[in-house]
């Protein structure tokens, strides 16, 4: 994520609503429609990126459940041993992070739409 954050810095900037002309309000707007057009692009690789790295997870959890130990008998002791599996562990962890990584460039763009018709509407004026 601190990929993504590095790579739209100079464009958050663009995020500190303030008072401007509608020259430099029509230039931050045209600024914020190249970001969305940036983050889509990031969007579209995150989610398949998210869907891959989910689908991991499945499989991972799929093969751990057919080598529980004879002792768990019952569906909750079962999934709690899955669970608590190291190589499953980590397989969540990096899916976290993936989604996480998704769900940011996701708010980024809802930021940048808005602040888009923000400075177009300033620019109108």
């Amino acid at each position: 994520m601190s990929d993504n954050a590095s790579k739209y810095e100079e464009y958050l900037q663009l995020l500190d609503f303030r008072d401007v002309n509608p020259v430099e309000a029509e230039r931050i707007a045209e600024k914020c429609f190249h970001a969305q057009a940036l983050l889509v692009r990031d969007i579209a690789t995150a989610e398949f990126k998210e869907l891959m790295v989910g689908d991991n997870v499945d499989i991972v959890k799929s093969e751990l459940l057919l080598i529980v130990p004879s002792e768990f008998t019952n569906a909750e002791t079962r999934k709690a041993w899955v669970t608590c599996q190291a190589n499953r562990k980590t397989v969540s962890e990096k899916h976290h992070k993936t989604k996480v990584a998704a769900d940011y460039l996701r708010r980024l763009l809802k930021l940048f739409e808005n602040a888009q018709y923000y400075y177009a509407g300033k620019a109108r004026r």
